[in-house]
Parts: structure tokens; sequence; C-alpha cells
């Protein structure tokens, strides 16, 4: 099938701790690519979290994405069960893959998951356009640049089993790496800054979990080359809320923490989100610009004060459990976490003897504004352009839309396997 047999393109992003989707019409004369939105209660996220909630028997699932994670904090004292995160990771060559409760198979997992996320995209394709979903859909899957054969077939069975394939191997479905589907998404950032062929640029991924660099050099008619090989390291997002969640425990105990997230792990993660809103998406790295925020424990995770030692209850019913966060205390949360990228943009540079021209930053972590000026202070005197796209949290999937978009064209769809030695 050529792409003028599908009608619609939907690039996925099956992602470790987030996933979303994005889409378009391949008679959209304006070439939009449209973002998915509307998760379960959550308007206005680009993204749902990568987690499900199993009954007791692991057999079905009782709750997928935020209704399996947060939960909104109660005063009764009941043990809730632990959702089941990370699955992904099994897939990978990752040594010390996180544990999955007993009896539960990663491949179930991953098929329980993405049937759970397959309704939402079958239904907002259904709302759009009338179309056959298995005929004249397009998905592209975004996959890991170390996926080898076998990792991509069982996530192809996955995937038909999930219910969004008719046949397990049909055409209607393609992957595409990570990193190069972000390079796809970043040539419009490129166009707008007339960047000049035969130059190096460099993507920066910073995700939740880890930040993964690659250099490519802009070649005649709107192609790329990767130049060297992928760097990165685990130094994304979450390991400033790992961060915060030290601090935290600075303040109840080890003990009411480890309590806490072993029969209430949704409350600890409500906690979480309230930092990440009210604090990490915020802060900035000025001190001017700094307020200081009070965390009401009492409101926000409450049945913490039942697991909380003496010394530590006594002082935090003193403040009538509420916990300062200072100007000092965030920026203590995410300096370790910054260095790590600094250093990991440094190593690459010097692989490439500094010839780059410019830095693009995509991913969720990159719409930190202390992490982006702490690049741009580190790095503006010596590479010429430092930018954000637009939505650099959408970088992955738009530009799987993108490349399905052109899968056509045979020189595009072959570039990304070159290399300059």
């Amino acid at each position: 099938m050529s792409i003028s047999d599908y009608k619609v393109i939907v690039g996925i992003d099956f992602g470790t701790t987030h996933s979303g989707f994005a889409y378009t019409h391949t008679k959209n004369k304006e070439k939009e690519i449209f973002t998915h939105t509307d998760w379960q209660d959550y308007a206005g996220r680009f993204k749902v979290p990568t987690v499900l909630l199993y009954d007791d028997d692991l057999k079905s699932v009782q709750s997928w994405g935020f209704s399996a994670l947060a939960k909104r904090p109660k005063r009764k004292k009941v043990i809730d069960k632990k959702p089941v995160e990370l699955f992904k990771l099994h897939l990978g060559k990752m040594s010390n893959k996180p544990p999955l409760p007993n009896g539960l198979d990663y491949k179930k997992a991953i098929t329980d998951y993405l049937h759970e996320f397959g309704k939402v995209v079958k239904n907002k394709i259904d709302d759009c356009w009338k179309v056959n979903f298995f005929t004249q859909v397009l998905l592209i899957f975004t996959i890991p640049a170390d996926f080898d054969d076998n990792e991509i077939l069982i996530m192809r069975e996955c995937i038909f089993k999930a219910g969004l394939l008719k046949d397990q191997y049909s055409r209607n479905l393609r992957f595409i790496t990570e990193s190069d589907a972000g390079a796809i998404y970043c040539m419009g950032s490129l166009k707008e800054h007339n960047f000049p062929v035969g130059e190096n640029f460099m993507m920066v991924d910073c995700g939740d979990g880890s930040v993964d660099l690659t250099t490519r050099q802009l070649l005649e008619g709107e192609t790329l080359s990767e130049i060297i090989e992928r760097s990165g390291g685990y130094c994304g997002g979450n390991f400033v809320d790992q961060e915060f969640l030290k601090f935290l425990e600075s303040k109840v105990g080890a003990n009411a923490i480890s309590q806490v997230r072993e029969n209430h792990y949704g409350h600890l993660q409500y906690v979480v989100q309230e930092f990440v809103r009210l604090v990490k998406m915020k802060f900035t790295g000025d001190p001017s610009e700094f307020e200081g925020t009070e965390l009401e424990l009492d409101d926000i995770c409450p049945v913490i004060k039942q697991y909380c030692k003496k010394e530590y209850f006594d002082k935090l019913n003193e403040d009538d459990w509420y916990i300062t966060l200072k100007f000092d205390d965030v920026k203590k949360m995410f300096d370790p976490i910054v260095k790590k990228i600094i250093k990991l943009i440094y190593t690459q540079l010097h692989l490439i003897n500094n010839n780059c021209l410019a830095i693009l930053m995509v991913g969720k972590f990159s719409e930190s504004k202390y992490l982006q000026s702490r690049i741009k202070q580190e790095f503006s005197s010596k590479v010429k352009l430092i930018t954000i796209p637009p939505q650099p949290v959408v970088a992955i999937m738009k530009g799987a839309v993108d490349f399905g978009l052109n899968c056509g064209n045979l020189k595009f769809f072959c570039v990304f396997f070159q290399k300059i030695k």
C-alpha cells in the first residue's frame, strides 16, 4: 500500500512513563497535525500516564492512566492497591528491570495498556472522520533507538492483540525511532531559522525518565544524516520529583514515606503532582520570581500523619502540617539533574569537536524554564542557536505523523540510516 491508500495518519508515542498520540488526515491541505489532549478527567494534557491498575487476580484492568495513579486524598485508613508501572522497560535491554507483580507477564501489561489507550485513539479518529480504522488508518509507533528486530516483533504482537490491527503483519503499522521522529519535527524550527545546509545540530530529548542526545547534519533536499552515535542517561524530569521526595522525607521521616508508598501509593503520587503543578513547572531559577510555596499535608496527604514518628509528628503539628519550600530547597532539587544533562551535552560536543551550530530541546522536561535558562547560560557562547520548538512535549508523536505523511518519499524514508564516518 502507498501513502495515497491511507486517509488518516496516527503517530503514537508509547512511553515508559507517559504516552500520547497525534493525528492528521492525508488530504489536509494545511498539513496541520493535531494532538489529543483530552485524557479522562484531565483536559489540556498532551500525555497520559503509562500505568495500569488490575483486579486482585491480575486478569482485568480496573483503571488506567491518570485514574490509576494519583488518588485524591482520603482520611480513611484504607490500604490502596499499587498500580503497575514501568512495564515497557521489560521489553528493552535494561539489566535491572523493575519488578512486576507475581503472575503478570510484561507482554500482557503492554497489550492491556495499548487496548485501553487504543480505545481513545479509535474514538477520536471516528469522531473526526468516518473511515475504516483497519484499512484506512496508518499507525506510526515510535520506539527506542536500541530496539532490535525481536523487540519490534513483540511490539507488533502486542499492538495486534490490543485490537489496533486486523492482522498481526498488517502494513497499516510502521515504526520509527524516537530520535528520528524528533529530528523530523525539528526540521520546522531549522527552516524558521534558515539553518544552512552542511551544518550540524544537536537534538536534546529531555523526557521524564531519560535524556537522549543525537547530532545530525542537514543535507541537500531537506534530508538529515546522523554523524555520531546517540548518547544519553537517566536524568529526566522524574528525577527532580525524586529529589522532592527526599526533601519530603527529611520533614516526615523515612518510615512515613516508605509506608505511604507501600500502602497508599496513589496518595503519594498526588503529593508529587501537586509539587509539579505548584512548584516544578513554575521554577525559573530567578529568586525575584520565586514565591515560597506551602504544602498542607493535612489536606493533600492526610494518611501520612499515622506513619510519622514522634519527633517528626510533634514538629509538623506545631507547623499545622504545613511544609514550606524555599528557593534554595527547590534549586537543590533541580541542580543535580541539570548538571548531568549539561555534562551529557559537553560530552556530545567534544565528540564532534564542538562543530555544532544549534541545540534543539524537545521532550516534556524541556518545558522547564530553569533547565532552558541553564543550558542557554552554559552553551550560548559555544553554540550559535539554542531553541525550544513549540510544544516540545509533542515533538516525537508529531514527528511520527510527519514521517507517515512522507512514507511515499523513498529519499525521506531512508535518509536517517546514513552515517558520516
